[in-house]
């Protein structure tokens, strides 16, 4: 019973952090929440997958570890892509030279470089599971491999390395990223066996502490941005430094939201993850269309306006693309 509950909050972190995608990916149609999102959310996404890297010391862990990431997000890269290019294809009734613009987009998956802006994360994730699966293989003490992808966290940011990202399979981007998955890699073992580390006094004081100086802290962030707390640093490192402290920090309130969450349609949402990444943005485009055929024009006009319409994405993706996919899977 505690296992499937820890898995299930892990499922309702997962259908949280795609809720923030979602909405983020509004822009500025959500007003103060677009820059609010943007200042942890897909970072939550990499951290959630570190939570469940796979052990890697031998050159064997690491090849069945490309085989069974090749297959569970890969391929899904390349079908969601291929049907991307068809829907949009059809939807803006494009020539064959725009279609196969669009589809030499699919091979290098370069973000903001790609039709289906969402789908850059797939294959980054990937470049992420083998970069930290290679330092696995080098580097054995596990405190010794979280300081390493820190370390290449810190030199991407010096460097300005994905600012605009150009690189194959967003592996600039990686750089900059790593250090959040290593991070739900490190926290594994206490974030599925919380009961372990948590048994205490002093341990459940610490971490109510913890919980509200972070929620703290996202409350400051929505009104003020995490950039008022930035300005005010002047050593670089530090600077870099208090970045990911922060993003890291906005996590908690996430995780402690989702831990109350239990009801059983948004954590099948947060085991749908990869579709709701995959058909991103034809869905949207699909409830848009919808919507102007008997004649209505959705605006979006604040923050409620975008709250409501990423709610109604998620309501017609459960009755429908969540559906197919799990029964295709099955």
């Amino acid at each position: 019973m505690n296992a499937n509950h820890r898995l299930e909050w892990i499922d309702s972190l997962k259908a949280v952090a795609i809720f923030w995608i979602y909405l983020g990916h509004f822009g500025d149609n959500a007003k103060q929440l677009y820059p609010f999102v943007f200042s942890f959310h897909v970072p939550l996404f990499f951290f959630i997958s570190g939570i469940f890297f796979k052990k890697c010391s031998s050159l064997y862990d690491f090849n069945i570890i490309a085989i069974k990431s090749s297959k569970r997000i890969l391929i899904p890269y390349f079908t969601f892509s291929l049907i991307s290019l068809i829907f949009f294809s059809l939807y803006y009734n494009y020539d064959f030279p725009q279609v196969r613009e669009l589809a030499s987009q699919i091979i290098p998956g370069i973000r903001n470089h790609i039709f289906a802006a969402s789908l850059w994360f797939l294959p980054c994730l990937f470049v992420i599971i083998m970069m930290h699966s290679f330092i696995q293989l080098i580097i054995k003490n596990r405190h010794l491999i979280f300081i390493t992808c820190i370390a290449i966290f810190f030199f991407s940011s010096i460097m300005k390395i994905g600012i605009q990202p150009k690189l194959f399979f967003n592996i600039d981007s990686a750089l900059r990223y790593v250090a959040y998955y290593a991070l739900g890699a490190y926290l594994s073992c206490y974030i599925k066996e919380p009961q372990e580390y948590n048994s205490n006094l002093t341990s459940k004081i610490t971490s109510y502490i913890i919980c509200s100086l972070s929620m703290s802290l996202f409350i400051y962030v929505y009104f003020y941005g995490v950039a008022s707390i930035y300005n005010g640093i002047k050593n670089e490192y530090l600077k870099i430094l208090a970045s990911f402290i922060i993003t890291a920090a906005l996590f908690i309130p996430n995780i402690t939201i989702a831990k109350r969450i239990k009801i059983k349609q948004v954590i099948l949402i947060g085991q749908s993850t990869l579709v709701l990444c995959g058909t991103e943005q034809m869905l949207k485009t699909f409830i848009y269309s919808s919507f102007k055929m008997i004649g209505l024009k959705v605006y979006l006009h604040n923050s409620i306006d975008t709250i409501l319409y990423t709610f109604l994405c998620f309501f017609v993706a459960y009755f429908t693309t969540i559906k197919i996919y799990n029964k295709i899977s099955n």
